[in-house]
């Protein structure tokens, strides 16, 4: 099982994330509190964009002390999602550390994951 993570983009108002899955199961977290402008409480990601290609089912949802699904991938199929904001109706505890974005294939899954995510609350934008 092995994933990469890259970020494409980060600046005051997005960041840009690129996941490969190569025989991967595990949920991989795009966490908030490390992104640049961050201002380390109640940091919040909301998805505008979404590309992929994967073999398996791949579950992308928002966390913190509530979680909330985002969008569901379904394997076997490689496209895109770009028709707005998937907005972020995840409870927050005013903790920098939560209202990440989660992506956790349902199987071994070899891929990829794009997403393109607006920052809102916390980033002083």
């Amino acid at each position: 099982m092995a994933v990469t993570q890259r970020t494409i983009a980060d600046n005051a108002y997005e960041v840009k994330q690129l996941i490969n899955l190569s025989n991967h199961s595990g949920a991989v977290t795009l966490d908030a509190s490390g992104l640049a402008n961050s201002d380390g409480a109640g940091d919040k990601l909301e998805i505008v964009r979404v590309e992929w290609s994967v073999d398996a089912d791949v579950s992308i949802s928002y966390t913190g002390t509530g979680t909330t699904n985002a969008l569901i991938i379904a394997g076997g199929t490689a496209g895109k999602w770009d028709k707005g904001i998937i907005v972020n109706g995840a409870t927050q505890p005013n903790d920098a550390t939560d209202a990440d974005i989660t992506i956790t294939p349902i199987a071994a899954c070899y891929g990829y994951v794009y997403i393109e995510a607006r920052k809102t609350t916390g980033f002083g934008n």
